[in-house]
């Protein structure tokens, strides 16, 4: 019976092409190899050639060990499980590449901003979709 590498999944459904540049990206800023970054996550080196070359996808548990052994930050994190196929930790970080979204998101769970100021912006932005899904 044939081994399967721990932490990738044996075929290919998401982990796209961003996900391989990122950790590329991110290991040759460190001037990694491989095989050093394999050392710092935990993983087999073979799988991190893999899981860069596209051969594997990741499991969102590849993807945290990764991201340790690569030493990101949250926001850095949350982008390579995004471009992974998964949900980010922290939501606000998925809305990093729609800046106005992201404000408003922040705002709205701001608990220092008062309520009947959100309960109204809710509202209007309700109406915004409403509009848009109409048109």
């Amino acid at each position: 019976m044939a081994q399967r590498d721990e932490g990738a999944a044996a075929t290919p459904a998401h982990g796209g092409e961003e996900f391989r540049l990122l950790l590329k990206r991110w290991r040759e800023a460190r001037r990694w190899s491989q095989e050093r970054l394999a050392e710092r996550a935990a993983m087999d080196h073979s799988l991190v050639s893999r899981l860069e070359s596209g051969q594997r996808s990741p499991t969102r548990d590849a993807v945290e060990k990764l991201a340790r052994g690569l030493e990101l930050g949250a926001e850095q994190k949350d982008r390579l499980l995004i471009a992974a196929g998964y949900f980010p930790e922290h939501v606000e970080n998925a809305l990093v590449e729609e800046p106005a979204v992201r404000a408003l998101y922040l705002f709205l769970r701001n608990e220092e901003a008062p309520q009947p100021l959100r309960d109204n912006l809710r509202q209007v932005l309700s109406g915004l979709v409403e509009m848009a899904l109409a048109s």
